[in-house]
This record gives C-alpha cells, structure tokens and sequence, in this order.
C-alpha cells in the first residue's frame, strides 16, 4: 500500500515535470515563432527597401549622364556663340553677355552633374548596405528556423524537434 502510493507519487510527479517540461517548450516555440514572424518582415523590408534604392540609383545616374550631355551642349554653344560675338561694339557686348550666361549654365549643369554622380553613388551604396541586410535578415531567418531545442530532466529526455518549420513541431517524452 506504501509503495503503491510512493509510485503513485512519483508519477503524478513525473507527470507535472512533463506538463512543465511541455509548457515550457510552448512558450519557446510561441516565441521562436514571433522571432521568425519578425525575422520575416525585416527580410520584406530590406527587400523592398533594396529595390526602391536601385531604381533610384538607376534613375539618378540616368539624371548624371543627361545632365552632363546638356552641360556638352552647352559648351560647344558657348564656343559658337564667342566665334560669331566678332560683330560690331554692341553686338560684341550682347554676345559677351551671352557667353557669359551660356558659362553660368554650364557651370551650374556641370556641377549639378557632379552632384547627380555623387547621389548615385551615395544610392549605390545604400542598395549595397540594403542588400547585405537583406542577407543578414535571411540568415538569422534561416538560424530560427533550424533551431531544435533539447530538456532533459531527471528521468527521461523531452524533447522538441524541428520538422519543416518552427510550426510544425511535437513533443517526444522518452523515459530511461
């Protein structure tokens, strides 16, 4: 009768280790999962965030390449202008007054040109960073994802094991 309610002890005991054990092993898969769910949209955002800088770092250099053809153009209409400013006193002033504007806005288009190469190379490395978090995130994706985690107790090993994914889990109680 004594050992009979000792071993009826026991199991209720072992019994609440194992329910402990479980609830435990809920509660990190609750939070592996929310890890994940979060790893996930930080893995969206880094992609979303990686396309939007290309295309304006493609834009932005497209911008560069046009600018610098029209601060081209402008110089050779500067030259033009100067060659035919040889004309009489007040035409040679209007002509100088010309070249002068035509200098300005060559001047301002090549530096806005400059400025266009340097945005889109400040772009290009902000897609580069984009696209090493992006990589970061999936790595640390791919980490939660393949975690199995292991208790043992005193009597036996419980045991959570990672299937397909953190979701799809169960519960092995093996006794020794």
């Amino acid at each position: 009768m004594q050992i009979e309610r000792q071993r009826l002890q026991r199991e209720k005991q072992l019994r609440e280790d194992a329910e402990r054990a479980r609830d435990e092993l809920e509660r990190r898969l609750i939070q592996l999962q929310d890890e994940a769910h979060m790893a996930n949209e930080a893995l969206l955002r880094s992609e979303q965030t990686a396309d939007l800088l290309a295309e304006k770092a493609q834009i932005a250099e497209e911008e560069a390449k046009l600018l610098a053809k029209k601060a081209a153009e402008a110089e050779t209409e500067m030259q033009r202008i100067k060659v035919t400013a040889m004309r009489g006193q007040e035409e040679r002033r209007i002509m100088e007054q010309k070249v002068l504007e035509a200098e300005k806005r060559a001047l301002k288009m090549a530096e806005e040109s400059e400025r266009r190469a340097k945005e889109a190379e400040q772009l290009k490395q902000d897609l580069q960073e984009a696209r090493d978090s992006e990589r970061r995130a999936k790595n640390k994706l791919l980490e939660i994802t393949s975690k199995a985690i292991y208790m043992v107790t005193d009597r036996g090993h419980v045991r959570l094991s990672n299937t397909d994914s953190v979701q799809m889990c169960k519960i092995h109680v093996c006794t020794i």
